[in-house]
């Protein structure tokens, strides 16, 4: 993976991240599973405890979400080459949706968002 690479995949788990914590669309979803996950009883506390913290901070998510997608950017190769183009359209994807959403929330800032005061 070359610096290119692990930058559109970098852009890809900040773009799983932001969706995960802020889009409606994945907010049902969210709560179906945290509630699944907070009636685990056989797995332990430890494990119920760890998995909501991980569910529910940003950071945390952010750091599994980057290590989860480059593990499966590198052993894509390793699997059918369906596979590999697959990661790789889900990458772009997740990568340019990040850089348009910081890109338009740039240009609203600068253009529609009257400059603070001093004072």
């Amino acid at each position: 993976m070359n610096l290119f690479e692990f930058l559109i995949v970098v852009l890809a788990a900040n773009a799983v991240v932001d969706c995960w914590f802020n889009a409606s669309l994945f907010e049902r979803w969210r709560t179906a599973i945290q509630g699944q996950i907070a009636n685990l009883t056989e797995e332990g506390p430890a494990v119920r405890d760890f998995l909501l913290t991980l569910l529910d901070c940003p950071h945390c998510f952010s750091f599994h979400a980057t290590w989860i997608l480059v593990a499966a950017t590198l052993l894509a190769p390793l699997t059918e080459p369906w596979v590999v183009t697959a990661v790789w359209v889900i990458n772009y994807s997740l990568a340019g949706w990040r850089v348009n959403y910081v890109l338009y929330r740039l240009i609203q800032r600068l253009l529609y968002e009257p400059p603070l005061q001093n004072g």
